[in-house]
């Protein structure tokens, strides 16, 4: 069931306490009720996700000074109500020790986690199909071809069920093993013993709770999960866990140099497409392992985003094409005096749809190579606690994150040798023009955020949480969240996350 706080008892128990209801938490609630566990959740958004705003919770530095409350929302759902539900799971170089990579390797394989990927497809209305050039649809052109040694072939799945708090809603209320408590923000956590005990909620003073619970699971976004460990565990950690606790801190560097076709064929073989029973998929130049290897390098792809109609005619299209496919003639009539002003959109939407099956309001005279690269975790950047307050007596958290000089050697080299390789194959001409290596100020101005926050709480001996995803030293404490992550790849985090979940929801349902 989905209630409020007011209406949470004040002697409430739970066998296992989940705190958040985005990707991580519904599913770890689910699958939890699923092996018959009786699972309690704690939101603090409403029953509709809603985008957070800035600085209510963490104010940053650095780079992407407005990245850590963008493409993030709190309530039922969490994040899967924005994103673009991209999903892709690490490479077996994402989980290994690279020499080159200082405080690179996983304490598990990726044997290990790959086991739960199908359980992630299944819980996104995914196919299990593979990522990699061999399991490319036979009918789809390969976009990579000719393209050479160093690059190879990797390609994401759009989630068929993006929002998860859309998709799951009914079922949750309907639901005597999962309750949902909206409204509920967790300011704090007891520990006592070396054991979790609770869980303290906040909000009116009438309704602030202490929720008794043996096991919580920590499943909110990596700012907010580091912010609470941060607040909860200062006195109580182990002094190992706390200089681990906030440092290694990172998100995809993002650059988007501008990318022009050498024509149809190469717009085809770039873009991103619907293919049979498998969804919008969508192809990528990633580098190899003995690229990493020979150059150095962190994990990186590109992919290449193609720039649609602007203004309201371009809008206009994309929903008479909507209203069309839906076989709405009213709808599509109805956008045609909006149409009608902007002949050159209308033309590009036609020609684009109709010759080179593109979607509505893309353009082929221009795109983006979007190259996304992973933080060095040697490198990156930090969470910690401020002195001032959010008005439930939390302390706010600082975001201090930059790009490094490797960030900047591997995308500078990567996206060279994309160029070269694209201008060869005759599929399109790059324009590149990144600051020298030590410029700060200028890779502050053409490096972007990715809103795919790892790492702070890394999993491992020397980390914050083990293999089990248990907090060390804190019995019953368990994260479930990109924070455990000890390095991120370049790959979006989400399919990775939910085969941890799901992992992780095995082990607690065997433990009773």
């Amino acid at each position: 069931m989905i209630i409020g706080l007011g209406e949470l008892p004040v002697d409430a128990r739970a066998d296992v306490c989940v705190v958040g209801a985005g990707a991580a938490g519904l599913t770890l609630a689910l699958e939890l009720e699923r092996r018959g566990r009786r699972v309690l959740v704690l939101e603090a958004g409403g029953d509709a996700a809603t985008p957070d705003a800035p600085g209510d919770t963490a104010v940053s530095t650095g780079f992407g000074r407005d990245a850590f409350h963008a493409g993030r929302a709190s309530g039922l759902g969490g994040t899967t109500a924005l994103w673009s539900a991209q999903v892709i799971p690490l490479s077996a170089l994402d989980f290994a020790p690279r020499p080159w990579v200082p405080g690179s390797g996983w304490p598990v394989t990726e044997a290990e986690v790959a086991g739960w990927i199908p359980g992630a497809e299944a819980t996104l209305g995914l196919p299990s199909v593979g990522y990699d050039a061999a399991s490319w649809p036979a009918t789809e052109p390969a976009p990579h071809g000719a393209l050479g040694d160093g690059l190879e072939l990797r390609w994401s799945q759009t989630a068929a069920r993006p929002d998860l708090g859309a998709a799951h809603r009914a079922a949750l209320a309907a639901s005597r093993e999962v309750t949902v408590v909206t409204g509920a923000p967790v300011t704090g956590l007891d520990v006592a013993s070396g054991r979790v005990t609770g869980v303290r909620v906040g909000g009116p003073a009438e309704h602030a709770r202490l929720v008794v619970a043996d096991r919580v699971v920590l499943c909110l976004g990596t700012v907010a999960t580091l912010r609470l460990l941060l607040h909860a565990l200062g006195d109580v950690a182990p002094e190992p866990v706390l200089r681990a606790l906030g440092r290694g801190f990172g998100d995809h560097a993002f650059v988007r140099p501008e990318l022009a076709p050498a024509g149809p064929a190469a717009v085809r073989r770039l873009r991103s497409r619907v293919s049979p029973g498998r969804g919008r998929i969508r192809p990528k130049l990633a580098a190899s392992a003995a690229w990493q290897r020979d150059h150095a390098a962190l994990a990186v792809a590109a992919d290449a985003n193609w720039e649609g109609a602007t203004g309201s005619s371009g809008a206009a299209g994309r929903r008479a094409v909507t209203a069309v496919r839906g076989r709405d003639v009213a709808g599509a009539l109805h956008e045609l005096p909006a149409l009608a002003g902007a002949p050159m959109d209308v033309a590009r939407i036609a020609w684009g749809a109709v010759r080179w099956g593109l979607r509505p309001g893309e353009v082929v005279s221009q795109g983006h190579l979007v190259v996304q690269c992973e933080t060095a975790p040697g490198t990156a950047g930090s969470v910690a606690l401020r002195p001032d307050r959010d008005p439930l007596g939390v302390p706010r958290a600082e975001v201090r994150w930059w790009v490094g000089e490797a960030e900047r050697r591997t995308l500078a080299a990567f996206t060279a040798l994309v160029a070269r390789r694209l201008a060869a194959a005759r599929l399109g001409r790059l324009a590149i023009a990144f600051p020298p290596l030590d410029d700060d100020a200028g890779w502050q101005a053409v490096v972007g955020p990715g809103h795919h926050h790892s790492g702070g709480a890394p999993m491992g001996r020397h980390g914050v949480v083990d293999t089990d995803l248990q907090v060390h030293g804190v019995a019953g404490l368990h994260v479930a969240s990109a924070a455990v992550f000890p390095t991120s790849g370049w790959a979006n985090p989400t399919l990775t996350l939910l085969a941890l979940v799901l992992r992780l929801a095995a082990r607690l349902a065997e433990e009773g």
